[in-house]
């Protein structure tokens, strides 16, 4: 997320972060509620005032309501799937010894390795599948390097376990993100529902409506006619 570090050279401003004490970093760690604001904003707009493409090609805008209930929920995710990765890590540094690792130093790790994925919300303003994959790659390589130099600079570990480490951090992040964005996805789909009727269901009303009304049968014409 946004922390002062620079994505071009990561390591350097690690390193500068690791000399600040706990105080210090308490204005950094501060910030971390902010970047969620990226995607979530992008998801109102764009589940708003664009559609979003998900189901049939065909983009499929929400209510306002709706479009602000997505957003809202979006941010409350991103915001809890961050503290719960930002716990894990502290867990797993504790179990390789180093318990002297605070709470808020693994925050600012998570939060600034997962910033690429949160800049990649502005697919959410005109979304659809495709490019949400190839965004969600590229963000994961630059979420990768960033946290594999934050182990290396700002909370350095044994040679020994810093790949462990390295995959255990990553490999939750991922899940914790997939997990958000298939809730995500699951809300849209509910918030939708109904939006769509099967084609049958459209069809009838609209072909009883204009059938011509029917006429009472009348009788032949032999039937007038007097018997002798």
């Amino acid at each position: 997320m946004i922390v002062p570090v620079r994505w071009w050279d990561p390591s350097a401003s690690w390193r500068a972060l690791g000399q600040k004490d706990e105080a210090q970093l308490s204005g950094t760690a501060s910030l971390w509620l902010l970047p969620p604001l990226i995607p979530a904003l992008c998801a109102l707009f764009g589940s708003y005032v664009y559609g979003w493409d998900l189901i049939d090609s065909e983009a499929v805008k929400l209510s306002l309501a709706d479009a602000l209930t997505l957003s809202i929920a979006l941010y409350v995710f991103i915001v809890l799937g961050t503290l719960i990765v930002a716990k894990i890590t502290q867990t797993i540094y504790a179990g390789i010894g180093s318990q002297n690792v605070s709470f808020k130093r693994c925050l600012i790790m998570i939060c600034a390795s997962i910033g690429p994925f949160c800049l990649s919300g502005f697919v959410l303003l005109n979304f659809s599948p495709m490019a949400a994959l190839v965004v969600f790659i590229i963000a994961a390589v630059w979420s990768g390097i960033l946290l594999w130099t934050a182990l290396q600079d700002f909370l350095p570990i044994s040679s020994s376990n810093d790949v462990p480490v390295m995959g255990s951090v990553f490999g939750v992040s991922l899940l914790t993100l997939s997990a958000v964005f298939i809730i995500t996805t699951l809300l849209w789909s509910n918030l939708t529902a109904g939006d769509f009727r099967p084609e049958a269901e459209n069809i009838a009303p609209a072909a009883t409506l204009n059938a011509p009304a029917a006429t009472p049968s009348t009788a032949s014409d032999d039937s007038k006619i007097p018997y002798e």
